[in-house]
């Protein structure tokens, strides 16, 4: 850690030096060094302010590209200083599940985003094999849940052997799972059995199938609830 003395200028003019911590890893290219110093800005008033933000602007020594470290003025860190505000220039992901999906299947929630960023971090060979696994995980899940008995074969048998043998009643899902897994294998494999479709062929299968195991959660929760109201009440 660089530990200075940066001069902050506020929105009314007025001027302030405080002693920063700031870390000495360029977030370009990774190599330790002192930051060459720009300026320091603030959007309030002065430093009394309990939500005062500083803004520095930086520079790396070694590969010469700026960047930005944001502190708390009055917020302290466990060594004393001000407390840095962590950045990040990805945007937030929406990946649009259902709430009811979190009932059967937490694990596919999980997978499903880590997928969606490492698409938005270029990563798209990762985003493929990404979504084939939370494919996985979204088709048992929910044969478990259609079938707690069988929970144990479900788990340890191939994924198309899941879809052929616990979902034949389920038409117009079974159709969805099987294209998204035979697309979802051509990311894992080296030669592609279906070279027009790609991974967001993958990702729009997955989106009417969540959407469609989330309908039927919905109808076992008012069937649920209708079965209790209908049954007689217990006399004390």
């Amino acid at each position: 850690m660089l530990i200075d003395k940066f001069p902050v200028v506020f929105k009314g003019g007025s001027n302030y030096t405080r002693e920063l911590e700031v870390p000495e890893e360029c977030p370009h290219c990774g190599k330790n060094m002192s930051p060459r110093f720009y300026t320091g800005v603030s959007e309030s008033y002065d430093y009394t302010d309990p939500e005062s933000v500083a803004a520095l602007l930086l520079q790396c020594v070694l590969c010469h590209k700026y960047f930005t470290r944001m502190f708390y003025l009055q917020h302290l860190n466990l060594n004393g200083f001000p407390k840095e505000i962590e950045l990040t220039y990805n945007p937030p992901i929406d990946a649009n599940i259902p709430e009811n999906i979190d009932t059967i299947s937490d694990s596919f929630s999980e997978i499903y985003v880590q997928a969606l960023e490492a698409k938005q971090a270029g990563l798209y060979q990762i985003y493929g094999m990404g979504l084939r696994k939370a494919l996985e995980f979204l088709v048992k899940d929910f044969g478990i849940y259609l079938y707690p008995e069988a929970a144990e074969d479900i788990k340890k048998k191939q994924l198309g052997y899941v879809i052929n043998n616990y979902f034949q009643e389920f038409t117009s899902v079974t159709a969805l799972f099987k294209a998204a897994t035979w697309i979802g294998n051509d990311e894992t494999h080296y030669e592609r059995k279906h070279p027009d479709k790609d991974a967001e062929t993958i990702r729009r299968f997955i989106s009417a199938t969540m959407f469609q195991i989330s309908s039927r959660l919905t109808s076992d929760e008012a069937l649920s609830m209708i079965e209790d109201s209908a049954k007689p009440e217990t006399k004390s």
